[in-house]
C-alpha cells in the first residue's frame, strides 16, 4: 500500500461497500477527512490491513458515517499503548507503600467506567476501545460491579 497511495481511495470505496453489504449498514459512508487520514497513513501492511481498518471503523462509527476518529489503524494504537507510561514518574502519582492489588483495582475500575462512559455504556464499544472481549469486559463489570445502563 505504501507504494500505491493513489489505489487506497478505490480500495477504500471498495471496502466500504463490500463492509457495509456485510454488515447490514445499507447506506455506510466515508467522510473526506477519514479518507485524507487513510491516504496519508504509512501503511506497514498489505491490503488485508486497511479493509481490517474499515471493517473496524464501520462497527465503531456513529450515524454509518465513517469519520477520522474511526479510522485510526491498530498498529498506530499498539504504539500508544506501548509508550504512553513510559514518560510517567509513579513514585509522584501512587504512594511508595499502597499495595499493588488496590492500586491496579482502581485502574481497572476507572478505566472501565471511562470507556462505558466514552461510548454510552455500548459494551462492545467499550471493550474495543479498552482492546479487550465483549464477554471480558462483561465479567469485569460484574466483578467491579457496574451495572448496565437503561
Amino acid at each position: 500500500l505504501r507504494e500505491r497511495q493513489d489505489d487506497i481511495p478505490l480500495l477504500v470505496d471498495y471496502f466500504v461497500k463490500t463492509v457495509a453489504e456485510r454488515l447490514g449498514k445499507t447506506d455506510l459512508e466515508i467522510n473526506k477527512e477519514a479518507m485524507r487520514l487513510l491516504v496519508g497513513l504509512p501503511w506497514e501492511g498489505n491490503v488485508r490491513e486497511l479493509e481490517n481498518t474499515i471493517e473496524r471503523a464501520a462497527i465503531l462509527c456513529n450515524d454509518n458515517k465513517i469519520t477520522a476518529d474511526d479510522v485510526q489503524p491498530e498498529s498506530i494504537g499498539q504504539d500508544t499503548k506501548q509508550s504512553w507510561g513510559q514518560d510517567l514518574d509513579f513514585a509522584q502519582l501512587i504512594p511508595v507503600d499502597a499495595g499493588l492489588n488496590d492500586v491496579l483495582y482502581a485502574i481497572e475500575d476507572k478505566m472501565l467506567h471511562q470507556a462505558l462512559d466514552a461510548t454510552a455504556y455500548v459494551q462492545a464499544r467499550a471493550a474495543e476501545k479498552l482492546g479487550i472481549t465483549k464477554s471480558l469486559l462483561q465479567y469485569k463489570m460484574k466483578k467491579y460491579g457496574i451495572k448496565k445502563k437503561k
